[in-house]
């Protein structure tokens, strides 16, 4: 019965997308359960929290496809479950705490054998019910004071490292506009940077590698380096000391020569630039000179 409800409300989501391209909100269904169970009366034997998690489930799923729509990405919708693909119901408000019976909502009273011991301090918050070849299982998720002892000095730990980088940010600009009066960088889109690598298929429509593990490890590295709260801060406190920041287009300060002009290619590995016209430079700073140069004829432009 969960997996006819999630598969109905998939095609009243896909239906909805293919006639309009819009999508049916997780509200808008979980309000319908009423009219469902008036409908189909069997379903007042499955429990509203069972059948609310049903649709949570959808809703994470299909708001994956709709973000990858709106990125430009190729991507399909959920897949229908199949008889048997559904093993497992969860109650999200699950409180009590069990013994050698548990009970369960519209099932009844259930006896179990203990896998491991649930500390006696703990507090149950969910149970979720799974059927794995020919076996039950139950998990319930506890939160324990240990738990919470720890999720404190975790809040900690991620407390100190966003001051740290902070303070590092506000210090870097600080340190910069004491030696200048005008600061010239790329107009960064971090956001557009830090997305995941496109899909990529072959004539078959079977997907191909596209190193999204690679970039994976770059976007957390873009991320972490806070790039656009610290243009910000240069920004702002350029301002603030009468000075000026100027943010000139990306496209090709590293390829460039800032020599002759000449566009040389290069991939992302090569730290080298060399041009010939007999210039050699690290590609960092060649890309430097570049942005300062195309900063300064943006600033003498606009001051005509």
């Amino acid at each position: 019965m969960c997996r006819y409800l999630y598969n109905w409300s998939l095609s009243e989501r896909i239906e909805e997308f293919q006639n309009s391209e819009n999508t049916i909100s997780y509200n808008i269904q979980q309000n319908n359960l009423p009219e469902l169970k008036k409908e189909r009366p069997w379903f007042k034997c499955v429990h509203s929290q069972v059948l609310q998690d049903v649709l949570r489930r959808l809703d994470n799923g299909y708001q994956t496809f709709f973000r990858r729509v709106k990125n430009g990405e190729t991507s399909g919708f959920p897949k229908f479950r199949k008889r048997g693909q559904w093993n497992s119901i969860t109650y999200p408000q699950y409180s009590s705490f069990p013994s050698s019976h548990i009970n369960v909502s519209k099932v009844g009273i259930v006896k179990i054998v203990y896998h491991r011991e649930i500390p006696q301090e703990a507090s149950i918050k969910t149970l979720t019910i799974i059927k794995e070849s020919c076996k039950w299982f139950a998990k319930a998720k506890k939160r324990s004071p240990k738990y919470h002892k720890l999720l404190r000095a975790i809040q900690k730990c991620h407390y100190k490292i966003r001051c740290q980088r902070n303070d590092f940010l506000y210090k870097t600009a600080n340190d910069l506009l004491k030696f200048a009066d005008i600061i010239c960088h790329e107009n960064l889109n971090s956001q557009n940077m830090s997305r995941r690598p496109k899909p990529i298929t072959d004539e078959n429509g079977k997907f191909l590698p596209n190193r999204a593990l690679i970039k994976a490890g770059l976007n957390k590295s873009i991320n972490d380096a806070g790039w656009y709260k610290f243009l910000l801060q240069l920004k702002y406190k350029a301002i603030e000391q009468g000075k000026q920041s100027i943010s000139v287009p990306p496209h090709y300060t590293s390829q460039k020569c800032s020599a002759c002009g000449k566009i040389v290619k290069k991939s992302l590995s090569v730290r080298t630039h060399r041009c010939s016209c007999d210039f050699v430079a690290n590609r960092d700073h060649n890309a430097a000179l570049n942005i300062l140069r195309i900063g300064l004829d943006t600033l003498a432009a606009s001051a005509v």
